[in-house]
C-alpha cells in the first residue's frame, strides 16, 4: 500500500500551538461526538475523549473504530454511504473553545491533536535563526472549486512568513475586498480557505478550513513544534547521491574457487509446506560455476521449473550462491577448520603435506599448492584456531615434533608457517593494503570455527582502526567477543593510537603479528555511537560515516561494534546463554532486552578502556531497523544520563504487537493472524520445533537459511514484510529506484556466508520473531501508557515513504502524533526506502549534525 503523501489531511481546523516555557492552561473538552455528524447532535464520545485528554497541556487523540468505540458503548447514528466524521469541541483554561472536525472516516485520519498553550502575539513567533521558518507558497478563499488561483497568497504570506508558527484568522468578504482581493462565489456556496505553505527545507503541506472560513477558528501553521507530536514533516530530499559501486570482487570481495567449495546436493526434506516456503532441490554443478550471464540454471528436480537464470555479476560464481551449499567449503577443508579449532599445529601440518605432495589440480580437485595455503589459513582465521596459534606460537621445531609433520620437507613446513603468519598479520591490516590484496582468497569456515575478523569480505572502507574486545554483561552473565571501529574525520589532526610493545605472537624473524593498538578519542570528539541492523555488522556505518565527515566545524567521530550473533561477534547459543525460547511472549522478548543490555555494557567497557572520556562525549546514538529498535528502547532508560539524543530510523518493533497470545499472557496492543503465523513460524525455525535447534544442525539448514532471507516470496506470510509488495524480505532493505539496490544484496549474502553457523541461523529467526513479538506501542509495565510516551530523551526519528515493508513507515507515521512527551522532530522521506542512510546519507547526516546543534532542520 503506497504511503500518502500529504503530510496533513484535510481538517476543518488544524489546532496546533508551540508549547514554550510560558506556563499552559489545561484542556477541557466540552463537546465530542462521531458518526454522521448531521444526524448525530449528541456528544456521544465526550467521556471518552475527556477521559483521554482533560488536564493535559496537549493531547493527541486518534478516532476509534466502530468496533473499538461500540465496545465502549458508544452508540453512532450512520446511515448508507455516510463516512463518519469525528468533531471535538474543548477550551484552554478560561480561553475561548475551538473545534476540531476529523473528516470520515475518521479513524482512517491522523489524530486530532488538542494542544493549550498561551496565544501567539502578534499572529506568530519569529522562528529562531530561520530554521523551519514558515514559507506561504500559495492561498486562496472563495467557492474553492471554481477558485483556482491563489488570491490570497500575498496576505497570508505577509502575515507568516518567516515565523516559527502562525495563526490565520480568514478575512470577511469585506476585508479581503478591502485588501483589494477578487474571489469566486456563487449561490449557496460557503467561502473555503485553504493555504499551502512549507517549513524550511520540507515539503509543502496544506490547511483548509471550511466555508464560512471567517466563522470558524484561525488555521494554525506550525513549523517549530516542540515534540514528535507537533513537528512531523514530509522531505523530498535531494536525488539520491551517488552510491560507491559496490564491487562484488577484487578489491573488495574475494570469491572462493570453484574446487574449494562443496557442491553436495543436500536436498530439503520435511514439512515446508507453509505458505510456498520450499526451497528449490539443487541443481548446480561445478560446471555452472563459470557461466556466463544469461545461462539458465538446470530445473528444480521436483518442479521441472526452470528457477532463475545466471544475471551474474560475481565473476566465476552464478548469482552469489557460491556452490551448491551457500559458500560451504568442501569437506576435506571443514574437517580440518573443525580439527584446528583445538590443534592449530595439526592443520600446519597437513599443510606442510600437502605442499610437499605438490600435485597439479584435477578435474575437481585443487593442487596440492592451493590446497597447501587454505589449510594454513584455517590455523588462524577462526576465533578458537588462532587463540591456540598465538598461545602456541609455532615455528618449525614445534612442527618438527608433530606427528601429522612425519615426512613433511623442512621447505613445506616452512612454507606453511610463512601463509599462517602472513594472513594473521594481513587480517590486522586494511583490507585494500598490499599485503591483504597479495594473498587472494583465504579460506575460512565460520560453521566449524568462527573468524573474528572479515576475511574475504572488505572492512571498514575508511581504513579506520579496529578493536577486539570482551563485553561482560551480568544481568545476563554473559561475556561476548566483539569488534569496533573508531571513525575519527580524517580532515583533522591524526589521533595516536598506542601500540603494545610486546606483540600479539611472535614466531620469529618476518613472522610477528603486532599487538592490536589501544582505542583513544581525540579532545574534540563529537562519537556518534551507530547501532547496525539485525544480521549486519559495523561496516553497515560506512555510508553516514563518510557523510558526517564531509561536515566542515565537526569532528563527528563514529563508533561502531558488532552485535552479538552478527558480524564478527561471538555467534551465542540463545537457548542455552539466554533464554529457552518457549518463554518467548508479549512483554518477554529475552534476545531483544539483551541486545539492549550489551550495547549499553558495550559503552561501559569503552568508556572504562577509555578513563571515563567516552560517555561526555557521545552526542547521539543513531540507527535504523533494529537499531532504530535500540534508539528508541535507549532513549527510555533513565540509568543512562550519557544518551540525551537519539536518531532512530525505519524502526523495527514500531508495529503493533503480533503474537497472538495477547489475551492470556497480558498483550495490550491489536494482533492480525497473518502477523502471528510468521511469528510462530520464525520461532519454529529458530529452534521451537526439535528439528531445527542449533545442536540438531543438518547439511541443509545452511542454504534453506539464505533461501528464507534471500529468495522466499511467501505470499500472504510475507506480508508482514513487504505490505502488498509481495517479495524477499532482502529486497525490502532499499527502495526498487536506489541503483546500488542488487549488488548491496548480493553483497549482503557473501557477508553472512562467511560467518554463518547454527548458532547464527536459529538467532536469525528468533530474533526476527521477537521483534514481531515486542511493540514500542505496548504499555509501559503496570500502566495503560505506551512505551512510546516514555520517550522523553530528544529525538529525530525518520522514515522512508517507500518502505512497505511491514508497512514500517505507515506504522511509524502512525505513532509520531501520539508522542507527545518526546521533544524533536520527525521527517518522512519520499521515494526513499527502509535503509535510508545508505539511500540518502549526505542529506541524513546533516540532518543529525543540526540536530545535535540543537535544532531540527
Amino acid at each position: 500500500m503506497k504511503c500518502s503523501l500529504s503530510f496533513v489531511r484535510t481538517i476543518a481546523v488544524f489546532a496546533l500551538f508551540l508549547i514554550t516555557g510560558i506556563a499552559e492552561a489545561q484542556i477541557k473538552v466540552d463537546k465530542a461526538r462521531i458518526g454522521c455528524l448531521d444526524i448525530q447532535p449528541d456528544g456521544n464520545l465526550t467521556a471518552v475523549v475527556a477521559s483521554a485528554c482533560n488536564g493535559k497541556g496537549s493531547c493527541s487523540f486518534k478516532a476509534p473504530t466502530p468496533d473499538q468505540y461500540k465496545r465502549e458503548g458508544v452508540q453512532a447514528h450512520t446511515r448508507l454511504f455516510c463516512t463518519q466524521a469525528m468533531e471535538i469541541i474543548y477550551h484552554c483554561g478560561s480561553g475561548p473553545t475551538t473545534a476540531i472536525t476529523v473528516p470520515g472516516d475518521a479513524w482512517d485520519k491522523p489524530p486530532a491533536q488538542l494542544v493549550c498553550a498561551p496565544p501567539p502575539t502578534s499572529g506568530g513567533t519569529p522562528s529562531s535563526g530561520g530554521v523551519d521558518a514558515i514559507e506561504v507558497t500559495r492561498a486562496r478563499i472563495g467557492c474553492l472549486d471554481i477558485q483556482p488561483n491563489p488570491n490570497l497568497t500575498a496576505l497570508v504570506a505577509n502575515a507568516c512568513n518567516g515565523k516559527g508558527h502562525c495563526s490565520f484568522k480568514a478575512p470577511t468578504p469585506d476585508e479581503y475586498r478591502r485588501a483589494g482581493v477578487q474571489a469566486h462565489t456563487r449561490d449557496l456556496c460557503t467561502q473555503a480557505m485553504e493555504i499551502t505553505f512549507r517549513c524550511g527545507w520540507n515539503d509543502e503541506q496544506t490547511l483548509q478550513v471550511p466555508g464560512d472560513a471567517w466563522n470558524h477558528p484561525p488555521a494554525q501553521m506550525v513549523c517549530d513544534g516542540g515534540t514528535i507530536a507537533t513537528n512531523q514533516q514530509y522531505v523530498t530530499p535531494p536525488p539520491s547521491e551517488s552510491c560507491g559501486p559496490v564491487v562484488l570482487g577484487r578489491p573488495a570481495y574475494f570469491i572462493a574457487p570453484r574446487d574449494m567449495l562443496d557442491w553436495t546436493p543436500n536436498g530439503s526434506h520435511g514439512d515446508y509446506t507453509f505458505q510456498g516456503f520450499s526451497p528449490p532441490q539443487p541443481t548446480l554443478t561445478p560446471s555452472l560455476y563459470n557461466s556466463p550471464a544469461g545461462t539458465l540454471w538446470p530445473p528444480d528436480t521436483r518442479s521441472g521449473v526452470h528457477l532463475r537464470t545466471n544475471k551474474g555479476p560475481i565473476a566465476g560464481a552464478p548469482v552469489s550462491t557460491l556452490g551448491a551449499n551457500e559458500g560451504r567449503l568442501r569437506a576435506e577443508l571443514r574437517a580440518a577448520a573443525a580439527t584446528a579449532r583445538t590443534n592449530p599445529l595439526a592443520t600446519l601440518c597437513q599443510a606442510a603435506q600437502s605442499f610437499t605432495r605438490n600435485r597439479p589440480a584435477t578435474a575437481d580437485t585443487p593442487s596440492d599448492q592451493a590446497f597447501g595455503n587454505a589449510l594454513a589459513d584455517l590455523s588462524v582465521t577462526g576465533r578458537n584456531a588462532f587463540a591456540n596459534f598465538v598461545r602456541l606460537a609455532p615455528r618449525e621445531s614445534i612442527l618438527d615434533t608433530q606427528p601429522g609433520c612425519r615426512g613433511a620437507s623442512p621447505a613445506a613446513m616452512t612454507a606453511a608457517l610463512n601463509r599462517a603468519y602472513n594472513v594473521a598479520r594481513a587480517l590486522r591490516l586494511p583490507h585494500t593494503s598490499t599485503e591483504r590484496q597479495s594473498l587472494g582468497w583465504i579460506a575460512v569456515s565460520g560453521e566449524d570455527d568462527q573468524p573474528y575478523r572479515p576475511v574475504n569480505v572488505p572492512s571498514n572502507q575508511g581504513g579506520f582502526p579496529e578493536f577486539q574486545t570482551r563485553v561482560d554483561v551480568p544481568k545476563f552473565h554473559i561475556a561476548v567477543n566483539t569488534r569496533y571501529m573508531i571513525a575519527h574525520d580524517p580532515h583533522h589532526p591524526p589521533v595516536a593510537f598506542t601500540r603494545p610493545a610486546t606483540p600479539l605472537v611472535n614466531g620469529g624473524p618476518g613472522r610477528v603479528v603486532p599487538a592490536d593498538p589501544l582505542p583513544a578519542l581525540a579532545n574534540d570528539a563529537e562519537v556518534i555511537l551507530f547501532i547496525h541492523g539485525m544480521d549486519s555488522r559495523l561496516e553497515e556505518a560506512n555510508d553516514l560515516t563518510e557523510a558526517l565527515h564531509k561536515i566542515s566545524g565537526h569532528n563527528f567521530t563514529v563508533i561502531s561494534m558488532d552485535l552479538p550473533t552478527s558480524g564478527y561477534a561471538d555467534n551465542l547459543s540463545h537457548e542455552r546463554q539466554i533464554a529457552p525460547i518457549a518463554d518467548v511472549r508479549c512483554h518477554n522478548t529475552p534476545l531483544v532486552d539483551f541486545v539492549e543490555e550489551f550495547i549499553v555494557d558495550f559503552v561501559n567497557t569503552l568508556d572504562g578502556q577509555l578513563g571515563g572520556r567516552l560517555k561526555p562525549r557521545i552526542k547521539a546514538v543513531v540507527g535504523g531497523s533494529l537499531g532504530g529498535n535500540m534508539a528508541m528502547r535507549l532513549g527510555r532508560r533513565t540509568d543512562t544520563p550519557w544518551i540525551t539524543t537519539v536518531v532512530p530510523w525505519s524502526p523495527a518493533a514500531i508495529w503493533p504487537s503480533m503474537i497472538a497470545r495477547g489475551a492470556t499472557d497480558g498483550c495490550d496492543t491489536s494482533w492480525n493472524a497473518g502477523g502471528n503465523l510468521g511469528v510462530q513460524q520464525a520461532l519454529k525455525w529458530g529452534g521451537l520445533e526439535e528439528r531445527f535447534r542449533a545442536d540438531h544442525e543438518t547439511p541443509e539448514l545452511r542454504r534453506e537459511l539464505f533461501y528464507g532471507g534471500f529468495d522466499f516470496d511467501g505470499g500472504d506470510m510475507v506480508a508482514i514484510f513487504s505490505g502488498n509488495n509481495h517479495k524477499p524480505q532482502a529486497a525490502c532493505w532499499f527502495s526498487d529506484g536506489w541503483r546500488c539496490k542488487p549488488d548491496s544484496i548480493l553483497a549482503a549474502r557473501l557477508d553472512r556466508q562467511e560467518t554463518y553457523d547454527a548458532n547464527f541461523r536459529v538467532w536469525h529467526w528468533r530474533l526476527g520473531a521477537e521483534q514481531l513479538v515486542f511493540s514500542q506501542q505496548q504499555f509501559s509495565p503496570g500502566t495503560n501508557q505506551p512505551l512510546y510516551l516514555r520517550n522523553t530523551k530528544r529525538m529525530l526519528l525518520f522514515c522512508g515513504v517507500d518502505d512497505v515493508c511491514a508497512d514500517l513507515c505507515k506504522d511509524t507515521r502512525d505513532v509520531a502524533p501520539k508522542m507527545v512527551n518526546t521533544p524533536g522532530c520527525a521527517r518522512f522521506l519520499r521515494h526513499t526506502g527502509h535503509s535510508l542512510d545508505n539511500e540518502h546519507p549526505d542529506y541524513i547526516a546533516r540532518e543529525i549534525a543540526d540536530f545535535v546543534g540543537g535544532s531540527c532542520r
